[in-house]
């Protein structure tokens, strides 16, 4: 998500930019801070010589099929 945020951020005339990653009904929301250049949550940075996945399954914590994620 992060590198897409990066290729927007010259191009950016509003304060906050939203992205929204889906895994089924589970959606977790970006916010990018155009002023301050920050990116929250926060990004994990890859290891160069393992491949796994260290992003916390809590992230997606909206269900869109629960009143909370409508």
């Amino acid at each position: 998500m992060k590198e897409q945020f990066d290729a927007l951020t010259d191009q950016l005339s509003i304060l906050t930019l939203y992205g929204i990653s889906a895994l089924g009904t589970k959606l977790c929301v970006y916010t990018y801070d155009s002023v301050a250049g920050t990116l929250e949550p926060d990004s994990i940075e890859r290891d160069p010589r393992r491949v796994r996945d260290r992003v916390p399954a809590a992230r997606w914590n909206l269900d869109v099929m629960t009143p909370d994620g409508e």
